[in-house]
């Protein structure tokens, strides 16, 4: 498996003696409110407190197998520390802004990921979240407003591509625009035809807000939905969407998986090309004569489908 380092004030070191008031002080918490991983790492250099091990522990943050809470635990004398790790997190401008124009309670420290699910839990709009870097771009996320609107419970829900919520009369355009928009990082907001879990249609107002960290990777992209016939809804959302935060330090939200990192790209290549098949075949569908035209009016398109025919004769 992946090995998990943590870089700081627990690395491995050999400590000289020190008097037991001394540590004590350096976790006290007046210290602590004057940043408690500077202090240890003082400490560290200075070989001031004895005993100190660094063990990254990886702990679920929830029942969902996808969330890990990688804080890192240090361990002094039996006692569980945690740094200013923790502190440097909740200093994430950027969510305090969004928690505070909403109206929503401030999220407890966490990795980046935990702090946006429990603001997403509080909004009144449906809102999922995707990690960019699991390939095939599953939902990791949906508050209690989503399962509301869908009928799908969250079990239900993550772990799978946002394309369950398609049916036949989901506009083929808009899925190309809602791929595009996934691929390129882009905002998007447009009105679709969905799918309830009881195969009922319904118009989507659907938001897509990417969110990129302080390397300039697209790490999330941040979805809210309403029933757009919903004057009330379509303007909380519009709303939200425009206060979202759209960077982070890339500290808050660590990979566990290196291998993670190579993939992407072609994860999304491979859904931008299932979506452009699933939005021909849509347009085909939806109005034949007009694709037909379309195709005709164009050398390209002319060109592929005589291809095409010539590898079928």
């Amino acid at each position: 498996g992946e090995t998990v380092h943590a870089d700081g004030p627990g690395a491995a070191s050999e400590a000289t003696t020190a008097a037991p008031a001394q540590a004590e002080a350096i976790v006290s918490p007046r210290q602590r409110a004057k940043g408690r991983w500077g202090r240890l790492r003082e400490a560290r250099v200075a070989g001031t407190l004895p005993g100190l091990e660094s063990k990254p522990q990886i702990r679920a943050a929830t029942d969902d197998p996808l969330t890990l809470d990688l804080t890192p635990i240090f361990r002094h004398k039996g006692v569980l520390l945690t740094p200013s790790v923790s502190e440097a997190i909740s200093a994430d401008r950027q969510l305090r802004s969004f928690a505070s124009s909403m109206g929503l309670k401030s999220a407890e420290p966490g990795t980046w990921s935990a702090m946006i699910r429990s603001l997403l839990a509080q909004v009144s709009v449906a809102a999922v979240l995707t990690d960019m870097t699991i390939p095939g771009l599953p939902l990791i996320y949906c508050n209690e407003a989503f399962t509301s609107l869908t009928g799908y419970a969250h079990s239900d829900v993550v772990g799978r591509n946002c394309r369950f919520l398609q049916g036949p009369s989901t506009e083929g355009e808009v899925v190309y625009a809602i791929a595009k928009a996934i691929r390129t990082g882009s905002r998007a907001l447009v009105r679709v035809t969905n799918y309830n879990a009881k195969g009922r249609p319904f118009r989507n107002l659907l938001a897509l807000h990417p969110v990129r960290d302080s390397n300039g990777e697209h790490r999330y992209t941040i979805g809210l939905l309403c029933d757009a016939l919903q004057t009330t809804a379509c303007g909380n959302l519009k709303r939200a969407f425009g206060l979202l935060p759209t960077r982070f330090e890339a500290g808050l939200a660590p990979k566990v998986f290196a291998s993670l990192q190579r993939i992407p790209a072609e994860a999304q290549r491979k859904q931008w090309a299932e979506a452009l098949l699933v939005a021909s075949r849509v347009a085909w569908v939806a109005d034949w004569d007009a694709a037909l035209s379309n195709v005709l009016s164009s050398e390209e398109a002319l060109h592929a489908f005589g291809s095409h025919l010539h590898q079928q004769s």
